[in-house]
C-alpha cells in the first residue's frame, strides 16, 4: 500500500442515541475515528435521481484508509464520513485487503 497517497483528513462518525437529564432519547452523530485517506471518484461516478419532481445529482467518492482494528466492525447503517465540510453516507465497505479498507460513500442531502 502506498501511504503517500493518503493525503486527505477525514472523520468517521458514529450514530449514537443519548439520553438527556430528563430521559429524552436524542439521536446524535459523534466523532468515532480521525484518519488520513486517499480519495477518488467512485467507478460509478455521479448519478442523477428524480424524486418528488426534482432532479438531483448524487456524487460518489471512494475513500481508501489504512486497515486498523477500529475499522473492523464499521457498518453502512451506523457510520458516515465527514470530509471537507460535507457529509457522505456510506454505501459499501470493502475490507478484503489486509492493508487497506475501501469505503464507497455518496454525498448526503444535508
Amino acid at each position: 500500500m502506498n501511504i503517500a497517497g493518503l493525503g486527505e483528513r477525514i472523520v468517521i462518525q458514529k450514530h449514537c442515541v443519548i439520553i438527556d437529564q430528563i430521559g429524552n432519547h436524542i439521536n446524535e452523530w459523534t466523532n468515532f475515528y480521525h484518519c488520513w485517506s486517499g480519495i477518488k471518484n467512485s467507478g460509478r461516478g455521479a448519478t442523477e435521481t428524480q424524486e418528488a419532481a426534482q432532479t438531483s445529482q448524487k456524487q460518489r467518492l471512494e475513500f481508501t484508509v489504512r486497515a486498523c482494528p477500529e475499522l473492523a466492525d464499521i457498518t453502512s447503517t451506523e457510520y458516515r464520513i465527514h470530509y471537507n465540510g460535507r457529509i457522505y453516507n456510506i454505501e459499501n465497505i470493502d475490507n478484503t485487503d489486509k492493508a487497506a479498507v475501501k469505503i464507497t460513500a455518496a454525498l448526503g442531502n444535508r
